[in-house]
């Protein structure tokens, strides 16, 4: 990872989050050797979980995040109830990783809203994802994926976020059954400051099990690899 870049990204994030410093929260899931070309963005809605005297505060996340190295998904664990690499989510991430081949140590993963909250309410959504997405375009601007994976399908998400602000109206989703009862996956495609992305959408990692879904890796695998990625 070049550390000038880290660096810069982590600059100019803080002036656009000045008033979000003080909370609780984190930027990147993943490491800073995430900041670098790839193929794919992975992006959830928030860092779940009710804030502790331990967790960090977004200013002290951004400080640290130049000397965060290796795969965190692997070596981290998200909480007391998981080993490391345990987490519902860790592991489902693992699962698209196998599907589409991507190295779990390099992925950049993030989520829409960067403050720690224990749930998550449309009141949240409007007040902090359009201060948080400038952040994310800083993060396009690096990675440059030709997919973005998101989870949570519903009324309060990045799938909603993305369909709402950055597709035209006329469009329609491409909708394929998820293989847990009628929770739905979507893909479609954006344009973000003039560049193409398409956007696969996944119902929620930490309650949603990829592992099985043979019908849903197949869709996911055809999906990304008609941008030409894989």
């Amino acid at each position: 990872m070049n550390t000038n870049v880290a660096e810069t990204f982590v600059a100019r994030a803080a002036v656009m989050l000045h008033e979000l410093l003080p909370e609780k929260g984190c930027v990147l899931t993943s490491s800073c050797d995430s900041l670098r070309p790839g193929n794919f963005y992975i992006m959830g809605v928030n860092p779940g979980g009710t804030p502790t005297e331990s967790d960090p505060i977004l200013s002290s996340h951004l400080e640290s995040l130049p000397r965060l190295a290796g795969n965190l998904f692997a070596e981290s664990a998200w909480s007391e109830r998981f080993e490391k690499g345990g987490h519902p989510i860790q592991k489902n991430i693992a699962t698209l990783a196998e599907w589409l081949e991507f190295d779990l140590a390099t992925v950049c993963v993030s989520n829409l809203i960067f403050l720690q909250t224990p749930k998550t309410d449309m009141q949240l959504y409007k007040d902090f994802a359009p201060r948080c997405w400038p952040v994310h375009q800083l993060i396009l601007n690096i990675v440059h994926p030709k997919v973005l994976i998101v989870f949570g399908v519903g009324t309060v998400s990045p799938f909603r976020h993305l369909w709402q602000f950055q597709v035209p109206p006329s469009s329609r989703p491409r909708m394929q059954p998820s293989g847990h009862g009628n929770w739905p996956c979507y893909a479609f495609d954006i344009v973000e400051q003039d560049i193409p992305y398409r956007v696969i959408a996944l119902p929620h990692l930490s309650r949603y099990v990829l592992g099985g879904k043979d019908a849903v890796r197949d869709w996911v695998r055809k999906e990304a690899k008609s941008t030409g990625k894989a």
